[in-house]
């Protein structure tokens, strides 16, 4: 098994979720530009809105078997484009430097999905900005004045 590993969440991962949503709620550091989810429920209803399921659109954060955060993608199935959730970690993990791990991890996840994945991030969530701005992220116009938005186009790799 290696180090960090993103898998689906299962009903087992609901209450550790469920609190990392709080704490996103709760935590400038860590508040989250869209969707803006205050706990488990709103996490749910959100994935209704893509008409999909949670276990196809959230994925817990697993570091050395232990769960570390959790994030995933909002999307209709079919669709080239999608918006990730997240990643919400414990805050020990949210760093820079373990966030652009994850988000590579991710990004390897969604190569022969889609073609566009983008992220919104609130102003005070500084680590994940600084994780975004250190990769090839592109900022969008459709900024706001608490929220940055970016885009990346991904290579969808040929498979036969």
């Amino acid at each position: 098994m290696k180090p960090l590993n993103l898998k689906p969440a299962s009903k087992k991962d609901f209450n550790f979720i469920d609190q990392l949503c709080q704490l996103s709620a709760s935590n400038q550091a860590q508040w989250l530009g869209d969707p803006k989810i205050k706990n488990l429920e709103d996490l749910q209803e959100k994935i209704t809105e893509y008409e999909n399921f949670f276990h196809h659109c959230v994925l817990t954060i697993e570091l050395d078997g232990k769960p570390a955060g959790f994030t995933g993608l909002l999307y209709k199935e079919g669709d080239l484009e999608a918006t990730i959730i997240g990643p919400v970690l414990l805050e020990q993990y949210h760093t820079t430097a373990f966030l652009q791990i994850v988000l590579d991890e991710l990004i390897g996840i969604c190569l022969n999905t889609f073609d566009t994945i983008y992220i919104k991030i609130a102003n005070q969530n500084k680590n994940l900005i600084q994780s975004i701005d250190e990769q090839k992220w592109v900022a969008t116009n459709n900024s706001t004045n608490d929220i940055q938005s970016y885009s990346l186009k991904l290579k969808r790799a040929l498979t036969l």
